[in-house]
């Protein structure tokens, strides 16, 4: 972890949810990319979670 990610996590207390995100909020290019990255990551999960179920049902 760098100076500055753990600068940032130090100060999060401090923060409100949308001072920390509100830049996020507040640009449209920006939202799209974030929920582009929200559905990646869900898509990810499910690919895992596909994966353990088959690993799962193969040592059954």
């Amino acid at each position: 972890m760098t100076d500055v990610d753990k600068r940032l996590l130090a100060d999060l207390p401090k923060t409100s949810w949308h001072q920390t995100f509100g830049i996020w909020l507040d640009n449209p290019l920006t939202d799209w990319r974030v929920i582009k990255e929200a559905k990646n990551l869900l898509q990810a999960v499910e690919d895992l979670e596909t994966v353990a179920k088959s690993a799962l049902a193969k040592l059954t």
